[in-house]
């Protein structure tokens, strides 16, 4: 068999497979390398914490006194003071010993955080250097110190790296008390106002963004002789205790010395009529003559409220009931169709329109609650009812009277005398048509009567006589009564109301005879004209004219008489007293044509 050598393609992956594992292989190595390397410095590092700590265990004069402060303490005092010996890097070259150092923080008032920085250039190494690691911050105070007699502002201003909130604490040296305010986000600097006599002292805190603490303390603040404080009120007033007489305050002294001279000031406040005050003040005074003004709250009003512009009456079914108008209705002071509740309108600049009140006499008041049956909400008798109303703020004023009358009347008018008007005259007319006015009368003191009923036309159909009507009278209050009234039209003719046909004596004629008696009527003007025939001989009417007039009498008979011994018939013409005429026709029959 013949022996053969590696191909190429397999020479090259046996080459890349070879290189793949050293690669790995010095990673690896490095990795260990560098994990042996930083655990070497970690050692050195911590070496060098604990001299620093050691040193400022030794010299605790050296460690920072304000919150905030941070002190450093290099490698080469560290070796000089024997408190470590020096450091070397991995190849034994000494680290740099002036840049190399421990720093210590004041986190708060016991604690303290240390931090190391080593730098070895030549390995090289360097530790992470933190940026506040020194004092980046700074709080100033203006002014610093003052003396003075008056409040003292004083200016707090902090300066650094990402400065986020502050605090300042003020300490009263005088009482032994202290301040601290909240902790609050930093943009401007920070007013503090000190009001109070004594001597204190402002520590500022500066924080930032990392939680950091910068601190500060400022010079002494003194203030002495300052006017007197605004003490206790008493008797003052408030937006809800307005009066409209006079108030008399007190206001309680304050002094740091207790110099006032009395424990409180009184002052009484009477502004003028038709005036209202609403603050005041009061002077208040130590035995140094120092003054102060203090503002109370007087609540005064003696201005009283615009009168009601209006005061809503209705009927039963809640519409409106006009002032001064009569009615045959109930009235009541309740709201109106619209939704207003009684009196309103009223305005007061000051204390404010309580209520409102109403009263039937001027004198009696009552506070505006209505009720449909109280005796001062329901009008219901006849006669003249007045109702006042009025406003009442809450100092008490009164307003001016806004006054409502209320006329009732349930009384229906009289009837008075007919009036004939056209045709004019108290007479009979023959006209189809009359114009007739109804005389209405009412009593003093109750609604007028209108003019319904005193000129009316009435109609009447012709032929026929009417002697009733009536018309309807009223008053302003709508009160109605039926007047029955006599028309007088006649336009129907008179007529035969009877027929008389005896034999013998009649008619007031002597002897024996035959003889007609028609009885005439008229229902209306009376009878007037008639001019009567009647035959003996046979159907001619040979008997007669006999004419006359019966002068507007209501009924009349006739006498149509013969001596001989038959009567055939009758035929009259006949008018009343308003020419309404007819004839009437009369065939006798045979039973009554002659006397037997």
């Amino acid at each position: 068999m013949k022996n053969k050598g590696f191909t190429m393609v397999e020479l090259l992956v046996s080459i890349i497979i070879f290189s793949l594992l050293t690669s790995v292989a010095i990673i690896a190595i490095n990795g260990v390398l560098e994990k042996s390397r930083e655990s070497y410095y970690e050692k050195q590092e911590n070496l060098l914490v604990l001299a620093g700590k050691d040193y400022f265990t030794t010299n605790p004069s050296r460690l920072p006194k304000k919150i905030g402060r941070t002190q450093k303490i290099t490698l080469r005092e560290l070796i000089e003071g024997k408190y470590i010996d020096p450091v070397f890097d991995r190849n034994k070259n000494t680290c740099d010993i002036d840049a190399s150092y421990v720093s210590v923080r004041k986190v708060n008032e016991t604690e303290y955080k240390y931090r190391v920085y080593l730098l070895c250039p030549k390995d090289p190494y360097e530790s992470k250097k933190y940026e506040n690691d020194s004092n980046v911050g700074s709080i100033t105070f203006g002014p610093n110190e003052s003396t003075d007699n008056k409040p003292i502002i004083v200016t707090m201003t902090i300066e650094g790296n990402d400065i986020a909130s502050y605090q300042y604490r003020i300490r009263n040296i005088t009482t032994g008390t202290s301040y601290d305010s909240p902790n609050k986000p930093y943009k401007v600097p920070v007013d503090i106002v000190l009001t109070e006599e004594g001597e204190y002292e402002i520590v500022g805190y500066g924080y930032d963004k990392n939680g950091e603490v910068i601190e500060e303390t400022s010079g002494r603040y003194i203030i002495s002789g300052l006017p007197p404080t605004c003490g206790e009120v008493i008797g003052g007033g408030s937006s809800t205790t307005w009066i409209n007489q006079s108030r008399t305050i007190s206001v309680g002294c304050n002094s740091a010395s207790g110099s006032c001279t009395q424990a409180s000031f009184s002052k009484t406040f009477d502004p003028a009529n038709n005036t209202a005050q609403t603050t005041g003040s009061i002077i208040i005074t130590d035995k140094a003559g120092n003054e102060r003004e203090c503002i109370v709250n007087v609540y005064i009003d003696k201005i009283p409220p615009t009168a009601p512009t209006s005061a809503s009456l209705v009927f039963g079914d809640w519409t409106p009931y006009t002032h001064n108008t009569w009615t045959k209705n109930d009235v009541y002071a309740a709201k109106n169709t619209t939704g207003v509740n009684g009196p309103a309108g009223s305005t007061d600049a000051h204390s404010g329109v309580e209520k409102y009140q109403i009263s039937s006499n001027n004198t009696t008041w009552a506070d505006y609650v209505y009720s449909s049956s109280g005796a001062l909400y329901k009008m219901d008798t006849e006669g003249t009812h007045t109702r006042y109303f009025r406003a009442v703020d809450y100092a008490g004023n009164v307003s001016a009277v806004f006054t409502r009358t209320i006329l009732i009347d349930k009384t229906a008018p009289t009837c008075g005398a007919v009036n004939y008007i056209d045709p004019a005259g108290s007479g009979w007319s023959n006209w189809t048509a009359r114009r007739i006015g109804v005389a209405c009368s009412k009593a003093a003191g109750k609604a007028p009567c209108t003019t319904d009923g005193s000129n009316v036309v009435y109609q009447y159909p012709a032929g026929k006589t009417y002697t009733s009507g009536t018309a309807t009278i009223k008053d302003t209050a709508g009160n109605t009564r039926t007047c029955a009234f006599n028309p007088k039209i006649d336009t129907e003719p008179p007529y035969l109301e009877a027929l008389h046909t005896p034999c013998g004596v009649g008619c007031g004629l002597a002897g024996s005879r035959a003889y007609v008696q028609p009885v005439y009527r008229d229902n209306g003007a009376g009878l007037g004209y008639r001019e009567a025939r009647w035959a003996t001989g046979g159907d001619a009417m040979n008997n007669g004219p006999a004419i006359g007039n019966y002068g507007g009498l209501a009924t009349a008979s006739d006498c149509m008489a013969t001596f001989g011994s038959r009567i055939y018939g009758f035929q009259v013409y006949l008018c009343d007293t308003l020419n309404n005429c007819t004839q009437i026709n009369r065939t006798l029959t045979a039973a009554n044509q002659s006397c037997p």
